[in-house]
Parts: structure tokens; sequence; C-alpha cells
């Protein structure tokens, strides 16, 4: 009997919620599309574009190419710059100089070029939490012949950075700020 009492009592809920949840649905269907608000449009620097006034990946790419130029290899020193807005996190790769990552000086020239990147960065208009920062270089793959590959990568949260006295940041501190640092075994100092 008390079986039969519950079993009713939560067909009826079962049967409401439906109900319920079919109508809202209708009438969030029947809404006219006219009444829909536009998506916001982008934002967009105010001035003369520079790595500050950037607000997008798009500006900060184009802005970071004008400031930063070739490398040594003829690429752009800043080959990729994107936003991942589900993570709050900047992306930006860098092309490194050396056409050999195992040549003396290689490593502590990406973690110049980081260094150099991150400062320029990391109070401009563009919101962002994280960076991933990654660097690539010409590594010889199997065969021996150069395949652009990825030597460094490091990932940074902006609140840090801000508390860097940039003058006095090396990259060697620089480096041990970082909440991840991965640098390719080959990748000389």
């Amino acid at each position: 009997m008390i079986a039969a009492a519950v079993f009713v009592v939560f067909s009826a809920a079962i049967v409401a919620f439906a109900r319920h949840f079919r109508s809202t649905a209708e009438a969030a269907l029947s809404e006219d599309p006219a009444e829909e608000v536009e998506p916001a449009r982008p934002r967009q620097h105010q001035g003369p574009l520079t790595v500050k006034s950037a607000v997008n990946a798009r500006e900060l790419l184009a802005a970071l190419r004008d400031a930063f130029g070739a490398n040594g290899r003829g690429q752009p020193c800043v080959s990729y710059v994107d936003y991942d807005r589900q993570g709050d996190r900047l992306h930006v790769t860098l092309a490194l100089d050396d056409v050999d990552p195992k040549a003396p000086g290689a490593k502590a020239g990406a973690l110049r070029r980081m260094r150099e990147v991150l400062e320029a960065i990391h109070d401009g208009e563009m919101r962002w939490q994280w960076v991933l920062v990654t660097a690539t270089a010409a590594v010889p793959d199997r065969t021996g012949a150069p395949n652009e590959s990825t030597v460094l990568r490091t990932l940074f949260a902006r609140d840090r950075l801000h508390t860097l006295d940039w003058p006095k940041t090396t990259p060697d501190t620089l480096a041990a700020t970082a909440e991840q640092f991965w640098a390719y075994a080959d990748l000389a100092n």
C-alpha cells in the first residue's frame, strides 16, 4: 500500500516536470528571432597598434611581428598567437634564431627571446590569465633532415609576471617563475 502511494506521487512529479519542461521549451522556441540581442562586436585597439594596445590575438600577432621582426633564419620571430577563451590562455609561438638547437648558446638565446616577448606583453590591453610560450627550431628528424619542432614550452600566470622587477629579471629567473617549464633535451646552453 505504501509502495503504491510512493509510486503514484513519484509518477505525478515526473508528469508535472515533463509538462513544465515542454511548456518552457515551446515558449523558448516560439520567441520572435527579431528580439534576440545582437552579438557584441570584438574589442578593437585605440590609436596606433602596438604590443601594449592590442586587444585580440590577431592584433597582438601583427604588433609582435612589427616589434620583433625576423629571426636569424629569415622567419618571423613570433610565428603564432592565439587565445583560448575557455582556459583564458594566450598562446605565443616563437621561431628561434639558431639553425641548430644543439649549437652553443641556443638555450640561452631561446630564454632571452622568451623574456623579451613576455616583458612586452605582460601588461598590455589584451585580457588573459595564462600565457603558454612555445619556441620552435629546426630539429633533425630520423633521416637527419631539419624539421621545425617544439624545443621550449613554458606556462606563466599573468599575476606572477606582474610581480617581477623586469629590469632585473634574467632569462634564468624568469624560467624559475614558470608554472610549467620544458626544454628539448638537446637544446644546448
